[in-house]
């Protein structure tokens, strides 16, 4: 895991590349079984600069654009 400037990162092979290199698969699968005990050992952050938004509030419709 790389941290820098407070955020965390866990570089990883992308998936497709298991399809090319079939030793990867097991790299992969080992690297995502890994990704439960990393989040369960991060912190979550003392305040978001995202606004709360209640989880019962459907979102805004989007609006519908013509084709005309």
């Amino acid at each position: 895991m790389i941290e820098r400037d407070g955020q965390r990162v866990f570089p990883v092979y992308h998936p497709a590349a298991a399809l090319r290199q079939g030793a990867l698969a097991k790299v992969l699968k080992a690297d995502f079984a890994r990704i439960p005990e990393l989040l369960a050992k991060s912190e979550r952050p003392a305040e978001s600069s995202m606004p709360a938004v209640a989880l019962d509030e459907p979102p805004d419709p989007a609006e519908q654009l013509s084709l005309l």
